[in-house]
């Protein structure tokens, strides 16, 4: 059944011959044990009234966090050999399907049901993350006139993010005990099953429960101590199984330094400021390389590879102005304009190579990657809002926006080969063609206009709601020419909610809707994020002067986060993230 182009529904007859490549589905199970991160940071600041007219303020500060996976435990396994399968997709939420007559609850019969397909995975991850950072700002007061004050200050800081090694294990043999790659005739080997673990478990009664599709539901695994010991088949030499393409180094350097001048008059204030900022980048990138490049490092089972330095200096004048003015007691009209920078995501600029590899021999593999030359993000902006405040805490208001964006980052894919080791690339693997997304510089537009409304009704009880209208377009185009859409623009968003409050108790609870919004490119097709509204409520207590408990409540509706690609007959995937609690109890002296 072919429905918008997408083949919703298929059934697939058993091929008859027992041929094992003729699997229907691939199973994979993955343990982490002592992956963990962690996050250390200090800071320090100070405040100094040189005199009445005279104030400086200074901070310093510092931060380290590691994100680690030191190992993974892993199995991949062909199943339904010769069983056949169907599937029917149901929109964007969870697909039903089978894999025929295969026994889901256990392993089966090796080589019928079930057969070793790979054992894979990262070891020995450390991402590494600091920042050194020191600012000084100052403020001057003038006597009297139209300008008010001047604000300046400097900031400098350092970033640095690492990950130095990525041990890709693979599939190894055991003679006497010992790993060995070359699996010799003789040698004990993960994929006869009499090597396979011993005795399995079975997902709870419960799983899935309320994803309203059908499919097997009381699938067997292995316990993270069996997959543990299984993948004592595996080579984990951190020389020789060095995946460079997945290492990165990027230190950012960014130094700055503004000035900012304070008007006021007769029933309007307004300001004026330029800050400059430098922006210094160094990436280390590792690439393929030819065996006979003098640079080019030969123990990696990947191919030669060798470290490329990537260097780029920005500076950048970001002015910005702002004016209010109050048409009446109740109207104030508010206009501003500025050239504001962002720069990109670090796994932007020195994100590591992810690869999936093709499923067949020939095949066209996909991944992603960084782009070392991506340039800040330069938004020029222009805002306009009316508010009429017809009571106190009482806001009626309406705002226009635009916004011009330069080195918009977007998405777009480029062939690329690397020596492939799997299944269908044995020891000492083949150069495999891969379509890796990679992002680049493009340009984009925003433009629309924002509602806000509140409203108390008593001196305890309120209501508040906003609208925002995006309409969002890039120069960007995807692979077949057409234009792609904006990331993460949602066209229509809104927020409504109430809230109560004394002198003891307060208490809020908050509707948040937003449309769909294009998330990127994976594995070659684009993907989004479906509509989705979230119910959230937070209760607060003060204790007394000093001491106050909060309960803050979120996902209460507990939402499915829904993604689908290029269209919605495509699922992607759905997550249920659960409802979220948080108490908090606060002491100030």
């Amino acid at each position: 059944v072919v429905r918008n182009n997408t083949l919703v529904h298929a059934e697939f007859a058993p091929t008859p011959g027992g041929d094992p490549a003729n699997a229907t589905g691939i199973y994979d199970e993955i343990s982490r044990p002592g992956a963990e991160s962690n996050t250390e940071y200090f800071s320090l600041g100070g405040k100094w009234d040189v005199s009445d007219r005279l104030t400086f303020s200074a901070e310093a500060g510092t931060s380290e966090g590691h994100g680690k996976t030191p190992v993974q435990d892993v199995a991949e396994w062909d199943v339904g050999l010769n069983q056949g399968a169907s599937w029917t997709i149901h929109g964007p939420g969870a697909a039903s399907w089978n894999l025929g007559n295969t026994d889901t609850s256990q392993p089966g019969v090796p080589n019928t049901d079930y057969r070793l397909d790979w054992i894979f995975g990262f070891q020995d991850i450390d991402v590494e993350d600091k920042e050194d950072w020191a600012k000084i700002d100052g403020t001057y007061f003038f006597n009297g006139g139209v300008v008010s004050s001047i604000d300046f200050g400097v900031r400098d800081a350092k970033h640095e993010r690492n990950l130095d090694q990525v041990t890709a294990q693979g599939p190894a043999c055991l003679v006497n005990g010992q790993v060995d790659p070359s699996c010799p005739p003789g040698s004990v080997s993960p994929f006869d099953a009499a090597n396979w673990p011993q005795g399995f478990s079975n997902y709870p009664g419960d799983f899935a429960q309320g994803i309203g599709a059908s499919f097997p539901r009381n699938i067997w695994y292995f316990s993270p101590q069996q997959l543990a010991e299984f993948n004592r088949f595996t080579n984990r030499d951190p020389v020789t199984r060095f995946f460079f393409a997945g290492a990165y180094g990027l230190e950012e350097r960014s130094s700055a330094a503004y000035a900012q001048l304070n008007f006021a008059g007769d029933r309007w204030t307004g300001n004026f400021g330029v800050r400059f900022v430098r922006t210094e980048e160094e990436i280390t990138n590792y690439v393929n390389a030819d065996a006979s490049d003098p640079a080019a490092i030969t123990t990696s089972l990947f191919g030669p590879y060798k470290t490329v330095l990537t260097k780029n200096t920005y500076n950048d004048w970001l002015p910005s102005a702002n004016f209010k003015y109050d048409v009446t007691d109740e109207v104030v009209l508010r206009l501003a304009a500025s050239r504001t920078m962002t720069r990109p995501d670090f796994s932007a600029l020195a994100g590591a190579v992810s690869l999936l590899p093709p499923a067949t021999v020939g095949g066209i593999g996909s991944g992603s990657g960084g782009n070392p030359n991506l340039g800040p993000i330069l938004s020029a902006n222009f805002d306009a809002t009316l508010g009429y405040y017809f009571m106190g805490r009482g806001l009626v208001s309406a705002g226009v926006f635009y916004m011009d964006i330069d080195n918009y980052v977007a998405l777009t894919r480029v062939r690329q080969q690397y020596l492939t080791i799997d299944s269908n690339n044995p020891p000492p693997g083949n150069m495999v063609d891969y379509d890796v997304t990679i992002p680049f510089n493009s340009s984009a537009k925003v433009k629309g206009f924002e509602l806000a409304w509140e409203q108390p009704f008593n001196d305890n009880f309120g209501a508040f709601a906003n609208y925002t209208y995006a309409d969002g377009d890039t120069d960007a185009e995807d692979n077949l020419g057409n234009p792609q859409p904006m990331l993460g623009t949602s066209e229509n968003t809104f927020n409504i909610g109430a809230w109560f409050e004394n002198e003891m108790f307060n208490a809020r609870v908050n509707y948040t809707w937003r449309d769909q919004f294009f998330s990127g490119l994976d594995r070659a097709s684009a993907f989004w994020q479906d509509s989705i509204g979230s119910l959230s409520a937070s209760v607060g207590w003060k204790i007394n002067d000093n001491l106050s408990l909060s309960l803050d409540a979120m996902n209460l509706n507990n939402p499915k986060t829904t993604y689908f690609a290029e269209n919605k007959d495509r699922p992607r995937s759905v997550y249920e993230n659960g409802r979220q609690y948080y108490l908090n109890l606060r002491f100030n002296y």
